[in-house]
Protein backbone atom coordinates (compact mmCIF):
# COMPACT_ATOMS: atom_id res chain seq x y z
CA UNK A 1 0.00 0.00 0.00
CA UNK A 2 2.92 2.13 0.56
CA UNK A 3 4.72 1.41 -2.72
CA UNK A 4 0.70 2.62 -4.59
CA UNK A 5 0.45 6.00 -2.20
CA UNK A 6 4.33 6.56 -3.16
CA UNK A 7 3.65 6.08 -6.65
CA UNK A 8 0.64 8.48 -7.30
CA UNK A 9 2.28 10.99 -4.98
CA UNK A 10 5.29 11.08 -7.36
CA UNK A 11 3.34 10.84 -10.71
CA UNK A 12 0.75 13.84 -9.36
CA UNK A 13 3.93 15.93 -8.65
CA UNK A 14 5.38 14.76 -11.97
CA UNK A 15 2.28 15.65 -13.69
CA UNK A 16 1.78 19.00 -12.46
CA UNK A 17 5.69 19.76 -12.59
CA UNK A 18 5.37 18.90 -16.16
CA UNK A 19 2.62 21.08 -17.04
CA UNK A 20 3.83 24.39 -15.13
CA UNK A 21 6.83 23.83 -17.25
CA UNK A 22 5.87 22.80 -20.42
CA UNK A 23 4.99 26.03 -22.28
CA UNK A 24 8.36 28.02 -22.16
CA UNK A 25 9.35 29.89 -25.03
CA UNK A 26 12.63 30.10 -25.05
CA UNK A 27 14.01 31.58 -28.08
CA UNK A 28 10.27 33.48 -29.04
CA UNK A 29 12.52 35.34 -32.10
CA UNK A 30 12.77 31.92 -33.96
CA UNK A 31 9.43 30.89 -33.43
CA UNK A 32 7.47 34.45 -34.19
CA UNK A 33 9.67 34.94 -37.43
CA UNK A 34 8.85 31.77 -39.00
CA UNK A 35 5.07 32.49 -37.90
CA UNK A 36 4.84 35.31 -39.72
CA UNK A 37 6.73 34.15 -42.61
CA UNK A 38 3.00 32.28 -43.25
CA UNK A 39 0.49 35.11 -42.15
CA UNK A 40 -0.10 37.22 -45.29
CA UNK A 41 0.40 34.03 -47.91
CA UNK A 42 -2.08 33.40 -50.55
CA UNK A 43 -2.24 29.74 -50.99
CA UNK A 44 -5.08 27.51 -53.52
CA UNK A 45 -5.64 24.14 -52.56
CA UNK A 46 -4.47 21.36 -54.87
CA UNK A 47 -7.18 19.71 -55.06
CA UNK A 48 -5.65 16.51 -53.03
CA UNK A 49 -7.19 14.19 -50.84
CA UNK A 50 -10.90 15.67 -52.13
CA UNK A 51 -12.63 12.33 -52.61
CA UNK A 52 -11.42 10.27 -49.37
CA UNK A 53 -11.21 10.94 -45.64
CA UNK A 54 -7.81 9.91 -43.67
CA UNK A 55 -8.31 8.44 -40.96
CA UNK A 56 -4.70 7.78 -39.64
CA UNK A 57 -1.13 8.45 -40.91
CA UNK A 58 1.70 6.48 -39.68
CA UNK A 59 4.73 8.12 -40.36
CA UNK A 60 8.04 6.68 -40.01
CA UNK A 61 11.48 8.92 -41.08
CA UNK A 62 15.57 8.10 -41.32
CA UNK A 63 16.69 11.65 -40.79
CA UNK A 64 19.93 12.68 -39.60
CA UNK A 65 20.13 16.63 -38.19
CA UNK A 66 23.48 17.19 -40.61
CA UNK A 67 22.13 16.26 -43.13
CA UNK A 68 19.55 18.04 -45.12
CA UNK A 69 17.65 15.26 -46.55
CA UNK A 70 14.85 12.77 -45.70
CA UNK A 71 13.86 9.03 -46.35
CA UNK A 72 10.01 8.01 -45.36
CA UNK A 73 7.25 5.74 -45.63
CA UNK A 74 3.72 7.00 -44.79
CA UNK A 75 0.99 4.38 -44.14
CA UNK A 76 -2.30 6.16 -45.10
CA UNK A 77 -5.85 4.51 -43.80
CA UNK A 78 -8.30 6.28 -45.28
CA UNK A 79 -12.21 6.12 -46.01
CA UNK A 80 -13.53 6.65 -50.12
CA UNK A 81 -16.29 9.80 -49.38
CA UNK A 82 -17.54 8.97 -53.02
CA UNK A 83 -18.58 6.58 -55.45
CA UNK A 84 -16.10 4.83 -57.82
CA UNK A 85 -13.25 6.37 -56.58
CA UNK A 86 -9.78 5.01 -58.77
CA UNK A 87 -7.81 7.66 -58.14
CA UNK A 88 -6.24 8.89 -55.00
CA UNK A 89 -3.77 12.36 -54.45
CA UNK A 90 -1.36 13.36 -51.89
CA UNK A 91 0.26 16.74 -52.14
CA UNK A 92 4.14 15.35 -52.11
CA UNK A 93 7.24 18.13 -52.86
CA UNK A 94 8.47 17.56 -56.26
CA UNK A 95 11.92 17.74 -54.75
CA UNK A 96 11.00 14.28 -53.24
CA UNK A 97 11.69 10.94 -54.66
CA UNK A 98 8.76 7.65 -54.73
CA UNK A 99 10.97 4.55 -53.99
CA UNK A 100 7.91 2.62 -53.73
CA UNK A 101 3.74 2.70 -53.67
CA UNK A 102 2.55 -0.50 -51.98
CA UNK A 103 -1.35 -1.49 -52.13
CA UNK A 104 -2.97 -4.76 -50.17
CA UNK A 105 0.71 -5.94 -50.18
CA UNK A 106 1.42 -5.76 -54.14
CA UNK A 107 3.97 -2.48 -55.64
CA UNK A 108 2.01 0.17 -57.64
CA UNK A 109 3.09 1.38 -60.17
CA UNK A 110 0.28 3.47 -61.66
CA UNK A 111 1.04 7.35 -60.63
CA UNK A 112 1.72 10.16 -61.76
CA UNK A 113 3.19 13.83 -60.62
CA UNK A 114 2.21 17.20 -61.39
CA UNK A 115 3.56 19.99 -59.60
CA UNK A 116 3.41 19.08 -55.88
CA UNK A 117 0.73 16.55 -56.13
CA UNK A 118 0.75 12.60 -56.31
CA UNK A 119 -1.83 11.04 -57.90
CA UNK A 120 -2.19 7.14 -57.84
CA UNK A 121 -4.32 4.79 -59.62
CA UNK A 122 -5.72 2.35 -57.67
CA UNK A 123 -6.44 -0.88 -59.56
CA UNK A 124 -10.34 -1.29 -58.12
CA UNK A 125 -12.72 1.38 -57.31
CA UNK A 126 -14.01 1.68 -53.99
CA UNK A 127 -17.39 2.46 -53.53
CA UNK A 128 -18.42 5.36 -50.97
CA UNK A 129 -17.57 5.11 -47.41
CA UNK A 130 -15.23 2.25 -48.09
CA UNK A 131 -12.14 1.17 -46.15
CA UNK A 132 -8.84 1.16 -47.23
CA UNK A 133 -4.98 1.80 -47.08
CA UNK A 134 -1.88 2.33 -48.75
CA UNK A 135 2.02 2.66 -48.19
CA UNK A 136 4.24 5.58 -49.96
CA UNK A 137 8.31 5.07 -49.46
CA UNK A 138 10.09 7.86 -50.89
CA UNK A 139 13.43 9.89 -50.77
CA UNK A 140 14.95 13.47 -51.50
CA UNK A 141 16.08 17.01 -50.36
CA UNK A 142 13.15 18.97 -48.90
CA UNK A 143 11.58 21.70 -50.89
CA UNK A 144 12.64 25.15 -49.17
CA UNK A 145 9.82 27.14 -50.39
CA UNK A 146 8.31 27.50 -46.86
CA UNK A 147 11.04 27.18 -44.52
CA UNK A 148 9.44 23.88 -43.28
CA UNK A 149 12.18 21.83 -42.49
CA UNK A 150 15.47 23.15 -41.29
CA UNK A 151 18.50 22.08 -40.11
CA UNK A 152 20.92 23.95 -38.25
CA UNK A 153 23.21 23.97 -35.01
CA UNK A 154 23.09 25.37 -31.79
CA UNK A 155 26.06 24.94 -29.70
CA UNK A 156 28.13 23.07 -32.16
CA UNK A 157 25.51 20.27 -32.58
CA UNK A 158 23.06 19.52 -35.68
CA UNK A 159 19.78 20.46 -35.15
CA UNK A 160 16.69 19.45 -37.00
CA UNK A 161 13.23 21.09 -36.80
CA UNK A 162 9.85 21.71 -38.79
CA UNK A 163 7.26 23.94 -39.11
CA UNK A 164 5.16 21.91 -41.00
CA UNK A 165 1.78 22.90 -40.53
CA UNK A 166 -0.26 24.14 -42.22
CA UNK A 167 1.49 24.64 -45.33
CA UNK A 168 4.87 23.11 -45.16
CA UNK A 169 4.25 19.66 -45.02
CA UNK A 170 4.29 18.37 -48.37
CA UNK A 171 8.13 19.74 -48.64
CA UNK A 172 9.22 16.95 -46.50
CA UNK A 173 6.45 14.26 -46.26
CA UNK A 174 3.53 12.70 -47.94
CA UNK A 175 0.36 14.44 -46.82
Amino acid sequence: MKTILTTVIVSVFLLLHSHVYSQVAKNKTLSCKHASHFKNKKFSPSGAGSNYDVLYHKLEFELDPALFYVKGKISSRFKATENDVVEISFDMSANLEITNISYHNSNLSTFSRQADVLTITLPAALADNQLDSIAISYKGTPSTSEDAFTIATHSGIPVLWTLSEPYGAKDWWVC
